[in-house]
């Protein structure tokens, strides 16, 4: 029952259904902890710091996170730790204090280099290049996109290499190489129909639209626009097909909106799942809504 409504919040989370989220996260959390279940109460609360996450209240997510970094630290659950300490660095970005999440995912960094996990170390290593293009330090940011990439790619993580490939052309348009945007985007477009991942593919192809646009190729970002449409039809995005339906009408008449920079474009909150619990992610997405 417990796993069940750890399950149903994360539901309700997506669906912004904050507060059935956060009953069925407290149910949760209760029942864990009537059974004595320490690894699943860490679960639970790391669940519950992702709902306020995602909901936008900050105090209350980092006073969760640090619970969950106690308990996994009482545990002697070393990944946990570490992946808890991550969640913190996400919460700090959030609160636009990138610095203090620097700090955070460092000391995660450490703990997942000192057991050799690859995969860990590419989701910190991402994180920590979001967190220096939020300083503005692109050239630091580029050098640890690049080494997250590296570790997606050694650790076989189809879903990340994607989604680091897809960071790596917003930075790449910021600085101006519109070629090597467009490279990384077709490879992360490529992977995501490889593996199925049907927002990865509707917002790759949107960002492929916007690029295009950019260079001027209007009749092929007309095409990834209506092939990215009825990707957001079957993912039921209403709000994204509105804004792609009304982008088009703009490139059919001829007269195209005015590209956003990568740096006006918003960040999409989701997770990765591993076996100590969520492990929080932001996604670039040109559909999201800026961070203020």
């Amino acid at each position: 029952l417990a796993v069940a409504c750890v399950r149903q919040a994360g539901f309700f989370t997506y669906t912004r259904q904050y507060a059935e989220a956060r009953q069925a996260g407290e149910q949760a959390l209760t029942l864990y902890r009537e059974a004595g279940d320490r690894a699943g109460e860490a679960q639970a609360l790391r669940e519950l710091g992702f709902l306020h996450w995602s909901a936008e209240d900050y105090g209350t997510a980092l006073s969760y996170g640090r619970d969950a970094l106690q308990l996994h630290r009482r545990l002697g659950d070393v990944e946990g730790e570490a992946t808890a300490l991550h969640n913190l660095a996400e919460i700090y970005r959030s609160l636009g204090s990138p610095r203090q999440a620097l700090a955070q995912y460092e000391s995660a960094w450490s703990l997942h280099w000192a057991r050799e996990d690859r995969q860990r170390q590419g989701l910190t290593l991402y994180g920590m290049a979001h967190a220096l293009r939020q300083l503005g330090d692109l050239d630091q940011a580029l050098t640890r996109y690049q080494q997250a990439l590296a570790h997606c790619q050694a650790a076989g993580d189809r879903l990340m290499t994607s989604r680091v490939h897809h960071a790596l052309a917003g930075l790449q348009w910021e600085i101006g190489a519109l070629d090597q945007a467009l490279d990384h985007m077709h490879q992360a477009l490529s992977i995501s129909q490889e593996i199925g991942y049907g927002p990865g593919i509707a917002h790759g192809l949107l960002a492929l639209s916007d690029i295009q646009t950019q260079r001027g190729e209007w009749d092929v970002a007309c095409e990834h626009l209506q092939e990215a449409m009825t990707w957001l039809r079957l993912i039921e995005d209403q709000a994204g097909l509105t804004q792609a339906q009304t982008r088009l009408r703009a490139l059919e008449r001829g007269s195209p909106v005015v590209m956003d920079s990568p740096t006006a474009k918003g960040w999409v909150k989701s997770h990765i799942a591993l076996a100590e619990g969520k492990v929080y992610c932001e996604f670039e997405s040109p559909m999201a809504q800026q961070r203020s």
